[in-house]
């Protein structure tokens, strides 16, 4: 049995009581490295920037109540969390973010034999500001007036923010400062912002009294803090690594950290960016960090906290006697100190039923890994005997602890029976994940475990189970491994199941199933032994076949369905004939079956028929109301959140995302968008998901963040062999053309532009646009793929785009009219143009009403004759819409091109254009002169002002801009000037 005395090889010793104070000090040079934080370690005052993910919300929050807008006062801020949230980052920058302060910045220290009152303000005004005028040694209350006075008048020449780190371990003069200073009048320009770690200990400490006090300060926030979420972490993983992480990654990391970006970043510290796994040892300096405070207690106490962490789970005093006491020296009154000890100092909690657990997320595994592999596999066999003479059956939670003491003592048949006893707990109490997880670890022991006589098929059986709860793709998997081993002749168990294929295949974005394939699955239906099997197939079927055909079938499935008591093909059955009367216009009887699928499907928490009833229902309802409809939907998410799996709600807030995309409601797309990834959504709904927050991205110039999410989304498709959607295409389509790329836009788009469906449909604008680019860049047509050119000229009429219920086919023609006339340079351009921007008005489509209006305006500008004044009313409309999207690129095009046309734009002043993006199409052949008066021409100015600026005459700028327009093929000075924004550098000859 493992020994929990001594300091094992490699293991730091107890250092002893008598030098405890010392470490202490030690600790905290006056460079010393920041523990709570976002991105890299570095020293305080390091200066570094670091990017912050996650917190938008809160730092708007900060920034608002530290510098109010409209006021002449400043607010003030506490932040509290535990270490390793990021208190200290999100802290400096919301500070950085407030106009032109004053920043005066100090830590306080964990001194514990000597105390110095108000050592922070020592520290942070050291040398400086009223350093010199404050005499600290004197009585903290004439210190203190003395610096409020110093405050006063450095508050009427700036705003002046004290950030005052790690409050925790103030003494009371400075706790007493720091609340004293916050109250101060309502109309000083002083802001207190402060960190405060939460230590819940058995202890009581002086800062808890203090933030009790704090929140009664009427111009002060307390603020709580809690980890990044899972989609926060992948943001954050991003950051880290440069790149979009693998989804292995990103599920490793999460089960290690929980969300706190401290150790985030420690643990993918030196990671290799396309690393699909962490490596099997965490980085040392992670492992310093987190274990310290335990090593400090000693190694008694150290090694009773690593039998605590084999456990895995919270236990009592007692519980922890009966493990320890039975098979090792200590005590029962050395446990008991031991664990007093620990949650004295904050490394463990207690809970109110008396059990034991570590603060820290990463502590259990760090500890448990300190121990020999011999020692591990020694402790989880006693907490395995434990169990077994337990009488009782235990809760979920205890049967899924055994297991996982079985799996890792070494033992097949023990480890196998509890993976499996563990994984039908999971599925009884509805843990899918969990079950999941043990029905793998059982197939893995099954090969080395004796067990005669246990079927193969039963196990792939609870795994399928499992996999219904966690998305089409585990399920998938499980129906591929039954179909693999049910013999054929049992004909209505393999029909149900390559009846379920035929469904999971389609819902995980797969390639649909060929008519060949639904009708074979048709044909083996015998209504002679018809069962719910049959029914099943039926019901299948009918979401594939055409319509009258597939309405016959679906009634057909219904009926049958109806004499089965089954409710999983009562749903089903029923979605079927929504689907048949969704197609045939029937809304009345849509109305009239949705309750009753959706009954059915909750009461067998089927999670896929859950959501294709939600959605024929809701595009029904409400499919002429792009806005009604994605709050249904919205609705339909809050419904189902608790009541289905993630990965079934997390559909739901995709398609929401869809829509309050295309409406403009990018703040809504946002919300929904992080939802869907707070977990993992399931790989189709991932791709999904990416594809409309990447093509957020583009619109918004993130073009970073929207190639981070395409990244992701390649992975994904690649593993899956996932069909893409047109969000997907059309996305990536724009992120190529903002670089210039027509050629690879064109081939993104070949991918589905022979479809014969709505998607299809909705690829023709973005074919005409690829075309439009391409030709006005002066690059030859045939240079395109032939499909893309073939569908940039296609009859939209010819296929029809129905999406959620809503007709798009005139705004597509109505653009692609548009974008073929700009391709040809045609004199009814800007026409064209006002008619798709109407079009797009009328469809609630306001990034494509801008994109229309936008071009709109050039087709005037650049016109033979250019009409200024019609121009001006589409491109002060676009440059609104833009605006208020946050489409920046938009918007800085347009600004640029007012400017250029010298048309004034409402409330621009004087602002600033966002440099030009590198692109390939440079204007060569140009003179240093001629560079220089183009500068000035995209710059605004008129012929007079480039002749007064260069030193020549106006005659001789004409003739050099004439020379340019020449070179560029530009048809006058605007359309020179648009042309010119977009490349950086210009090149000379």
């Amino acid at each position: 049995m493992g020994c929990i005395h001594g300091a094992p090889a490699g293991r730091r010793a107890h250092r002893g009581p008598a030098l405890r104070s010392a470490t202490l000090i030690l600790r905290c040079p006056a460079e010393r490295r920041i523990r709570c934080h976002t991105g890299d370690v570095g020293p305080r005052d390091s200066g570094t920037t670091r990017q912050i993910v996650g917190r938008d919300d809160v730092r708007r929050r900060i920034v608002a109540r530290l510098d109010p807008p409209g006021t002449n006062g400043g607010g003030s801020i506490v932040l509290t969390g535990e270490p390793g949230v990021g208190k200290t980052t999100l802290a400096k920058d919301a500070v950085s973010r407030i106009s032109n302060p004053a920043v005066y910045a100090g830590s306080c220290l964990p001194l514990s034999t000597v105390s110095v009152p108000m050592l922070v303000f020592r520290t942070m005004f050291r040398g400086s500001g009223p350093g010199a005028l404050v005499d600290f040694d004197t009585a903290p209350a004439t210190a203190l007036l003395a610096l409020d006075a110093w405050l006063d008048d450095r508050a009427a020449e700036q705003h002046v923010v004290l950030l005052v780190d790690d409050l925790q371990w103030a003494d009371s003069a400075t706790l007493d400062a720091v609340l004293f200073l916050m109250s101060g009048p309502p109309d000083r320009r002083v802001s207190v912002v402060s960190t405060v770690r939460e230590e819940p200990t058995v202890i009581a400490r002086p800062v808890d009294r203090w933030l009790s006090s704090a929140r009664h300060v009427e111009s002060c926030d307390v603020v709580a803090l809690g980890p990044l979420d899972r989609a926060g972490t992948t943001e954050h993983l991003t950051v880290l690594l440069g790149r979009s992480p693998h989804q292995t990654l990103v599920e490793e990391v999460w089960a290690h950290t929980r969300g706190y970006p401290y150790f985030t970043a420690l643990t993918v510290e030196g990671i290799d960016p396309d690393a699909r796994h962490l490596p099997p040892r965490l980085p040392e300096r992670l492992a310093e960090a987190v274990l310290a405070p335990a090593h400090d207690l000693g190694e008694t106490v150290a090694g009773l906290l690593r039998v605590l962490a084999v456990a895995g789970r919270p236990l009592t005093a007692a519980e922890l006697r009966q493990v320890v006491v039975a098979d090792s020296a200590p005590s029962r009154a050395d446990i008991d100190r031991a664990l007093t000890s620990a949650a004295e100092a904050g490394v463990t909690g207690v809970s109110p039923d008396g059990a034991h657990w570590f603060r820290h997320p990463l502590s259990a595994e760090l500890l448990a890994g300190e121990l020999s592999e011999p020692e591990q596999i020694s402790w989880h066999a006693a907490f395995v005997r434990r169990a077994q003479q337990q009488t009782e059956s235990g809760s979920l939670e205890d049967i899924i602890r055994l297991a996982d003491h079985a799996l890792a003592s070494g033992h097949p048949d023990d480890a196998y029976r509890s993976a499996v006893a563990a994984c039908r707990a999971a599925l009884a109490a509805g843990s899918f994940a969990q079950a999941l997880r043990f029905a793998d670890r059982a197939l893995e022991w099954r090969t080395e475990a004796d067990l005669p006589g246990e079927s193969i098929a039963e196990l792939l059986e609870l795994r399928r189970q499992a996999g219904a709860g966690c998305g089409s793709d585990a399920e998938l998997e499980a129906v591929e491994g039954l179909l693999g081993v049910i013999p054929p002749e049992h004909r209505a168990r393999r029909l149900a199941l390559e009846s379920r294929r035929l469904l999971l295949r389609a819902m995980a974005q797969l390639p649909a199933p060929t008519d060949d394939e639904v009708r074979a699955l048709r044909s083996r239906v015998e209504p002679d032994r018809a069962g719910w099997e049959d029914a099943f197939a039926l019901a299948v079927a009918s979401l594939f076949l055409p319509p009258p055909e597939a309405t016959s079938v679906a009634e057909e499935a219904l009926s049958l369905a109806r004499t089965t008591d089954h409710d999983a093909v009562l749903a089903w059955s029923l979605v079927g004939c929504l689907q048949a009367a969704d197609r045939a216009g029937d809304t009345a009887r849509v109305r009239s079956l949705a309750p009753e699928a959706l009954d059915a499907a909750i009461r067998v928490g089927d999670g896929l028929a859950h959501n294709m009833v939600t959605h024929i229902e809701t595009s029904a309802m409400h499919g002429g109301d792009p806005a009604a409809f994605a709050e249904a939907i919205h609705r339909a998410r809050v419904g189902a959140a608790g009541r289905l799996p993630h990965p079934f709600v997390a559909w739901l807030a995709m398609w929401e995302a869809t829509d309050w995309f295309h409406l403009g409601r990018w703040d809504r797309c946002s919300e929904a968008i992080r939802f869907t990834l707070s977990e993992y959504p399931g790989r189709a709904a991932d791709v999904a998901t990416r594809a409309v927050a990447g093509w957020l991205a583009v619109r918004q110039g993130r073009l970073e963040l929207a190639s981070t999410h395409f990244a992701r989304a390649d992975e994904l498709i690649a593993e899956g062999r996932l069909v893409r959607g047109v969000e997907d295409v059309s996305g990536r389509a724009e992120l190529l053309l903002t670089r210039g790329d027509t050629v690879a836009a064109a081939r993104v788009v070949d991918a589905v532009s022979a479809s014969s469906d709505a998607e299809a449909v909705e690829a023709i604008p973005i074919a005409a646009r690829i075309l439009a680019d391409h030709v006005r860049a002066g690059r030859p047509e045939a240079t395109l793929p032939q499909m893309v050119r073939a569908a940039a000229r296609e009859t939209v009429a010819a296929k029809g785009a129905v999406v959620d219920g809503r007709d798009r086919s005139s705004v597509c023609a109505a653009v692609q009219r548009a974008e073929l006339a700009r391709a040809a340079d045609s004199a009814d351009a800007a026409d064209r143009w006002f008619e798709a921007a109407a079009a797009c008005a009328s469809a609630e489509l306001p990034w494509e009403e801008a994109y229309s209006c936008e071009k709109a305006a050039v087709a005037l500008l650049i016109a033979s004759r250019p009409d200024r004044a019609a121009a001006a009313a589409p491109l002060r409309h676009a440059t609104a819409i833009a605006d208020r999207l946050g489409a920046r690129p938009l918007a800085d095009a347009l600004h640029q091109l007012a400017r250029s046309a010298r048309i004034p734009l409402p409330g621009s002043g004087a602002r600033d254009v966002a440099p030009g993006r590198p692109h390939p199409s440079s204007i060569d052949g140009l003179t240093p002169r001629e560079i220089e008066i183009v500068r000035l021409v995209v710059a605004g100015r008129t012929y007079r002002e480039i002749a007064g600026e260069l030193f020549v005459s106006e005659k001789t700028v004409s003739s050099h801009i004439s020379n340019v327009l020449r070179k560029t093929g530009s048809t006058n000075r605007i359309d020179l000037a648009r042309r010119a924004a977009a490349v950086t550098p210009l090149s000379s000859a």
